[in-house]
């Protein structure tokens, strides 16, 4: 893992300040490996098999049993609010609510809010027994489907199951209950992905067949186990839950109102931001997000990507930064020429990353000087993030954000590795010391 030693001992950045700067913050942080016991808890693989997390695959989100032991180490107080300002689908909120706590979850993305809140809701028996005896008894054959969705996304499917998908979906629109339409929507969503011939991989899809044979069987399959798991595993008593579509930027306008409602403060905010790793999480979900009408057509997506973080290529240019943040940036832009001299060709991909970097730093000190104001003092915010590197410039997120967070009222009180993140096989190959260099690490904040 990296240490004090590395910054000390490589050249990973040409200017001397800026080495200096950060050898000096790895060495005043309290920085504790705790692999063993997170490694396997920062990614989506453990949600898998869990009630209520199994139903969408979503692959940037992390275990709901991580959150549930942050909170054992919180001093968090059962009954009040924990946040999350990037829900994804539901994890934070929802094992929160399981555990006692009452939860927000915010997403910029319109679906994730959706999941989240469908999670949280409380349902009685008698409405999943609707749920059953509507779904159950769908006949396809009876109901159309809507021609420019299919247009829309044609290519991504095997023809006849995407016909079936629409019918389903068609179905959903003309049922007479909110509670019947929200969980069978759930379930239509979380199927997409397995009947469609792509899957969520890196920075979008990649094509891959679908082995599903009968998208009827596969969407019923999934509503019974959904129901199952609203059945018998039930929120503690008293714990409610929102999911709410929101910018993290704006946070406390978001939260604010249900905290008066219900009297209430939030507890903790724990959450995992996108990564500056170059990644549109957009790409990654617009079968969904077009197929469930969250947004109008794949060209609608701009206009979400343009409220979201600036974590990926096309950010527009930041107002404000750090001059550290900005020496990162500037120390991947000279590394760029060489590169191309290398390759003998432009890299306009490459050419944008620092000002991903600059755009990213720049809104994630909105949110977390957001957080700041949300939490009491005394109360604590984790924070899971990755690090990544470009040209072999280290980005090492946690301690720039740690460093962030010093100037809006939080004391850095550790930050946790978890695992080793990964970069390309061509980046170790000209830059070994990165094997051991990138981590995946939470950042502990306690408001001062």
């Amino acid at each position: 893992m990296m240490h004090s030693n590395l910054y000390k001992d490589i050249r990973i950045y040409k200017d001397d300040d800026l080495q200096d700067f950060l050898f000096s913050l790895e060495d005043r942080y309290n920085i504790n490996d705790e692999v063993q016991r997170y490694g396997k808890l920062v990614n989506f693989a453990d949600n898998t098999k869990s009630p209520y997390h199994q139903w969408f695959r979503y692959r940037e989100g992390f275990a709901g049993r991580l959150v549930e032991d942050i909170l054992q180490r919180s001093n968090a107080v059962q009954g009040e609010f924990i946040v999350d300002p990037f829900c994804g689908s539901g994890t934070t909120p929802l094992a929160a609510v399981m555990s006692g706590y009452c939860g927000i979850g915010v997403d910029i993305n319109p679906m994730s809010a959706f999941l989240t809140n469908v999670k949280l809701k409380p349902y009685t028996w008698d409405q999943l027994k609707d749920v059953e005896n509507q779904a159950f008894s769908i006949d396809l054959d009876s109901f159309s489907y809507d021609d420019k969705l299919f247009f829309e996304v044609e290519r991504f499917f095997n023809q006849s199951r995407l016909i079936d998908l629409l019918k389903i979906k068609s179905f959903i629109d003309n049922s007479g209950s909110v509670v019947v339409r929200d969980i069978c929507f759930t379930a239509y969503l979380s199927i997409i992905e397995d009947c469609s011939e792509r899957k969520r991989d890196g920075n979008g899809l990649k094509t891959r067949p679908s082995s599903v044979k009968n998208v009827k069987q596969k969407f019923l399959s999934k509503l019974q186990d959904i129901i199952e798991d609203i059945r018998y595993i039930r929120p503690i008593d008293g714990s409610i839950g929102y999911g709410i579509t929101g910018d993290a930027r704006s946070l406390n306008s978001i939260i604010d109102p249900i905290l008066k409602d219900h009297k209430s403060k939030v507890s903790s905010i724990i959450f995992s931001p996108p990564y500056p790793n170059s990644f549109d999480y957009c790409e990654s979900y617009k079968m969904e997000l077009v197929l469930g009408g969250f947004v109008n057509e794949i060209s609608g997506l701009n206009a979400l990507r343009s409220q979201a973080v600036r974590s990926f290529i096309g950010s527009k240019t930041p107002v404000n930064n750090s001059k550290y943040i900005d020496m990162i940036a500037k120390e991947i832009e000279l590394e760029i020429p060489q590169k191309e001299q290398v390759t003998n060709r432009i890299d306009g991909r490459t050419r944008k990353v620092p000002n991903m970097i600059k755009g990213y730093f720049d809104d994630m000190s909105l949110i977390i000087d957001q957080c700041s104001i949300a939490l009491p003092k005394g109360k604590k915010c984790y924070i899971v993030v990755d690090q990544s590197s470009y040209l072999g410039k280290l980005v090492p997120t946690d301690l720039l954000l740690a460093y962030l967070s010093e100037d809006v009222g939080f004391k850095v009180n550790q930050i946790i590795i978890c695992r080793k993140a990964k970069t390309s096989g061509q980046q170790l190959q000209k830059y070994p010391y990165l094997a051991d260099a990138l981590r995946e690490s939470i950042i502990e904040l306690e408001k001062a």
